[in-house]
């Protein structure tokens, strides 16, 4: 398959998802575990994003493969994060009805509401 239908396309999201990381990161004591979390974190935007053009182009069958590929590596790596930082659960309970909203509001075809953007 060519890059461009498993790389998103959204330039300006790729500085917003490794920002927060990297600074945490070396204004904390860098550890193993910051690697995980960014690669689990890149992987979940990436499994929303095919989630979002799936929905939104109703052909599930294009997108399969990237939402297994990159859902399942963000599954994997948000079992052993949340194992060893149990407060990450905080962050999944806010994070988890945005997601819903922002999933319903892309099937309702109104992705860019502001309320999609307050969430």
């Amino acid at each position: 398959m060519a890059r461009s239908t498993w790389v998103p396309n959204q330039h300006g999201a790729w500085a917003m998802l490794v920002t927060p990381v990297v600074v945490g990161s070396l204004l904390g004591t860098l550890r193993p575990l910051h690697l995980l979390l960014l690669v689990t974190w890149l992987a979940a935007y990436c499994a929303n994003f095919y989630l979002s053009l799936a929905m939104k182009t109703r052909r599930w069958s294009k997108y399969r493969p990237q939402l297994m590929v990159y859902g399942g590596a963000a599954a994997v790596g948000a079992v052993p994060l949340l194992n060893v930082e149990p407060q990450l659960w905080w962050i999944a309970a806010v994070a988890g009805p945005t997601f819903l909203l922002n999933a319903y509001l892309v099937r309702e075809r109104n992705e860019r509401s502001w309320l999609n953007d307050l969430a």
